[in-house]
């Protein structure tokens, strides 16, 4: 990322997207069915945008005290693509497996999210409150150890940005790359994990890689990203690696091998053109890339034991 950021976070950052249409408005207007739908109608709209500000800050609330002593692992999953609920079932997935592969090191998640299912209970997942939660998550961790896991879910395209839209298909301001920066940056985050499955996600590699960061992409910067369907579960990318060993214990290097692999393997079975999934890894940042969990165990024997009175 451009500029230089104060001390910070371990950051980690999924933003799973594919192909990105056109976009447009900014604001949502009607809606029709279920009371999640009816709540972006004219009507319902107006509370729905008022209720933003508290929405996040009850879901930073949420969040359970730091342990002092050891990093905390916290996260946030960002799922800003409405239209198709696949992104909202990734990013649910995301937050479950960063508490099993973080266990009691996690000290919880928040969502932002535009899916059918989320809008009347969570944030949306729009520019601002990306912005207000990293602010909000940082006032309540430890800036120079603590983890925080961001995953984001969307379309994507060859401009580094996320379609960011609701379930009544209306866009809103798009979620990017230097967005994403800006946010990092504003918010003091330094140390960040991002990982992007997305079409062209390579794109976001230039806003976001520093020596102190690690930045995973599902595809080339010239390349599609593949299984953007409601028929599915996830993505390809979304289930290789949120399916794959890293809830296991597996290190992120050999966790992003694995999906790899695995979506290499799709691809040519489906006589695909290959995604090719890319990395950086900042020179700060080796230990983390090959790091694993250290058993409870092992955590405990490592602290150090305080002397008690007889």
């Amino acid at each position: 990322m451009a500029g230089v950021r104060s001390r910070g976070l371990f950051l980690a950052v999924v933003a799973l997207a594919c192909l990105r249409p056109a976009a447009t408005d900014a604001q949502p207007s009607s809606g029709s069915g279920d009371a999640s739908v009816a709540a972006l109608s004219d009507a319902g709209a107006g509370r729905l945008w008022d209720a933003q500000a508290g929405l996040v800050g009850k879901a930073v609330e949420a969040l359970k005290p730091r342990v002092p002593g050891r990093p905390n692992i916290y996260a946030l999953a960002i799922a800003a693509g409405g239209s198709q609920q696949l992104f909202s079932r990734e990013a649910h997935l995301a937050l479950d497996v960063a508490a099993a592969r973080f266990g009691a090191d996690y000290r919880g998640g928040l969502l932002l999210s535009n899916g059918r299912a989320d809008i009347l209970e969570s944030p949306l997942a729009t520019p601002r409150n990306m912005i207000a939660a990293a602010r909000g998550m940082v006032d309540r961790l430890d800036p120079a150890n603590d983890v925080v896991l961001i995953y984001l879910a969307a379309h994507g395209s060859a401009d580094a940005t996320l379609q960011t839209d609701l379930p009544n298909k209306k866009y809103l301001a798009s979620i990017s790359s230097a967005l994403l920066a800006d946010a990092l940056l504003s918010a003091g985050i330094r140390r960040s994990i991002i990982v992007i499955s997305a079409c062209y996600s390579g794109t976001w590699i230039p806003a976001l890689a520093t020596p102190d960061s690690i930045v995973i992409t599902a595809a080339r910067k010239d390349r599609t990203s593949f299984g953007c369907d409601d028929k599915r579960e996830l993505t390809f990318f979304g289930e290789a690696f949120l399916h794959g060993p890293l809830a296991q214990g597996a290190s992120l290097r050999e966790a992003f091998d694995h999906a790899k692999s695995q979506v290499a393997g799709w691809e040519v079975s489906g006589a695909l053109l290959p995604s090719e999934p890319q990395v950086h890894i900042g020179k700060n940042m080796l230990a983390f890339w090959t790091g694993r969990p250290m058993p409870a165990a092992a955590k405990s024997a490592a602290r150090p034991k305080v002397a008690r009175s007889p």
